[in-house]
């Protein structure tokens, strides 16, 4: 969700990690899950991008839609059957 919430915003990856004071790779890795953020980097984002740090790993189509994706997803497949 930070990458969906930077592009509405305008905002770049390699923005992002120098608020952070990271490398684009290291924050690349974070943003993929491969390493951890730390809680003072969260809020930085969240502070940054203006939103709630909840809203930075939100379920995007919870977001748009008021409903998980997970929900969305079975609600499709009992379409298609």
């Amino acid at each position: 969700m930070i990458a969906a919430l930077a592009a509405a915003k305008g905002v770049t990856h390699a923005e992002l990690a120098a608020v952070l004071g990271l490398h684009r790779n290291r924050f690349s890795d974070k943003v993929k899950g491969k390493i951890p953020f730390r809680e003072a980097e969260i809020m930085a984002l969240a502070a940054y991008l203006d939103v709630s740090p909840g809203q930075l790993f939100a379920d995007p189509v919870a977001l748009l839609t008021g409903r998980s994706s997970s929900a969305c997803t079975r609600t499709l497949f009992a379409l298609a059957a």
